[in-house]
């Protein structure tokens, strides 16, 4: 007990005054400790103390690498929920260091597709799924940061800095025709199911589903099902190239695949 409400002197107790006096309740803050965790980030001081009532803490700051410091948190589990700096706390506190990936633009770049398209991508969430483009005459192989490559990134694409990725293509063989043996438009019936059915299966043309074969060949006795096949391919090439806008021809002319 004080003299005044902030006094520097107190009573002594017991306490024996010897005219009228009014004594004042003098308060001291508890003192309180602060840890500090940086949740991956460079680490400064760990722990301080700070008395209640006296002016806040200022927060320490931290670097991440693609990662911008937000403020800190006394709530791991809620991020948003942010303390105020300097921080005042009535009691001792964990606080956690909150952190937002690095916001970047990625450009696509394509002789075949205008304008540039730019992607924003925040690090530290899910990858970016990037577009498949389609030209006739050209295989589209994916994006690259090279103007010039053999392959694209790997997908999904996680940037790590605002960057330009240029398209990556590969031009195709200039086939005007596709030949296979045959000279007879009438197929039988159940050869023909069983050949569809072995080319769905297992053909594939430039890493695309396979097409429904639809063609003739020519049906002898001597001819294996792997022959027929190869036939198949020859098929199913020339109608993949034909979507493409190459002109390339089934021809019936018994020559054998060209």
């Amino acid at each position: 007990w004080g003299y005044t409400s902030n006094s520097t002197s107190f009573a002594s107790s017991p306490f024996a005054p010897v005219s009228d006096v009014t004594l004042y309740a003098n308060w001291q803050g508890n003192t309180v400790t602060i840890t500090f965790n940086y949740t991956g980030g460079s680490e400064g001081i760990k722990e301080t103390t700070y008395t209640v009532g006296e002016p806040g803490v200022k927060l320490p700051g931290s670097s991440k690498d693609h990662y911008d410091l937000q403020g800190w948190t006394a709530d791991p589990g809620n991020p948003r929920a942010l303390v105020d700096d300097p921080f005042s706390p009535m009691t001792s506190t964990n606080l956690f260091a909150v952190w937002k990936g690095e916001i970047y633009t990625v450009s696509l770049v394509s002789p075949f597709a205008e304008p540039t398209v730019e992607l924003k991508y925040e690090y530290g969430s899910k990858g970016l799924w990037l577009p498949t483009l389609e030209m006739p005459g050209w295989a589209f192989l994916g994006w690259s940061p090279d103007k010039i490559a053999d392959q694209g990134v790997d997908q999904p694409f996680v940037p790590t800095k605002s960057e330009t990725l240029w398209s990556v293509w590969k031009n195709l063989p200039a086939l005007s025709s596709v030949y296979f043996d045959g000279d007879s438009p009438v197929l039988r019936a159940d050869t023909k199911a069983k050949l569809k059915k072995l080319a769905t299966k297992v053909l594939k043309v430039a890493q695309r589903p396979t097409m429904i074969v639809d063609g003739w060949v020519k049906e002898t006795t001597d001819k294996s099902y792997d022959q027929q096949l190869s036939l198949a391919r020859a098929i199913n090439t020339a109608n993949y190239l034909r979507k493409l806008g190459i002109n390339a021809l089934v021809n019936t002319t018994p020559k054998g695949i060209d």
